[in-house]
């Protein structure tokens, strides 16, 4: 079956090989939708969970220099599911994300860091929405399957992080959603024995 890519991240995001040693050096690998999410939370009056549906990615490991793995990620705002329907339609508006004029969201590292607990790394990377800039700290936490699982030879990688919306011009219905939104990515990457 052939990777789920969508047509619009074709020019972006390149087959990357998984069949370098996993922990000799680094390993490049795509995030591929059918084993992969990207999501946000926000709180307020309205607590809201959504998905973005169509995104690409690339990200490179390095088992025994973790500075040197590195992530970049863009999705597609306008491809947001959320439970009510019309909420996914205001935030493609221009009082969100402006989705016709900025139709990507695009997440690249800048360095990698060990973090406070084992398996666990900080992200320092640039987050551009609605064609602004930001720094963006993320933390990505590394689970590998257990050995005999069935899914051994598997590692889950999940990266959160909380963003300010106005920070990139988003001030719409303040009295009603927080200004603190919540990222997570959550991608199974394959291991290479």
């Amino acid at each position: 079956m052939a990777p789920m890519i969508c047509r619009w991240c074709v020019g972006i995001c390149l087959a990357l090989p998984l069949s370098a040693q996993a922990h000799a050096a680094p390993v490049a690998y795509v995030l591929d939708q059918r084993y992969a999410t990207i999501g946000f939370t926000t709180s307020g009056l309205f607590n809201t969970q959504g998905y973005f549906q169509k995104f690409c990615g690339r990200m490179t490991l390095d088992f025994q220099a973790p500075q040197n793995s590195t992530m970049d990620v863009t999705l597609d705002d306008r491809s947001i599911t959320l439970s009510w329907q019309p909420g996914a339609r205001m935030l493609e508006s221009q009082d969100y994300f402006d989705s016709q004029d900025f139709p990507q969201i695009r997440f690249h590292s800048i360095s990698t860091k060990p973090g406070s607990t084992p398996g666990q790394y900080d992200i320092l990377g640039e987050l551009t929405i609605r064609g602004v800039t930001r720094p963006q700290m993320m933390v990505a936490t590394l689970l590998s399957a257990a050995p005999g699982s069935q899914n051994a030879g598997t590692a889950d990688v999940y990266v959160t992080g909380t963003l300010q919306r106005s920070a990139f011009g988003m001030i719409s219905d303040q009295l009603t959603v927080n200004d603190a939104v919540v990222l997570s990515i959550h991608a199974r990457v394959m291991l290479a024995n």
